[in-house]
């Protein structure tokens, strides 16, 4: 992995792993890297991505227009898991 996935960076937990395979291909401009979520985080299905700092931001907004059920942002510092945002997303016809 490159410097910029070193140190802080950010996962986005999602309730169903539809809801993460979904965000991963609509989110796939920003690189995200899928992954077990982290043991720290106990809310979600399982599955999540890691995304570049630089880019949370965007991909957290892109997420909130997408029609995704619930998703958590937290924040990793080491293994401290901080929640920066929860969103309950828009429901899927």
């Amino acid at each position: 992995m490159d410097g910029e996935w070193n140190g802080t960076y950010y996962v986005l937990a999602f309730d169903s792993t539809h809801d993460a395979i979904f965000a991963e291909r609509e989110l796939a401009l920003f690189s995200p890297i899928a992954l077990p979520t982290p043991r720290e985080i106990s809310a979600s299905c399982g599955l999540s991505l890691r995304l570049q700092p630089r880019r949370v931001k965007e991909a957290a907004a892109r997420l909130e227009a997408a029609p995704i059920g619930r998703f958590y942002l937290y924040r990793m510092e080491g293994e401290r898991p901080s929640l920066e945002a929860a969103r309950s997303g828009k429901a899927r016809l």
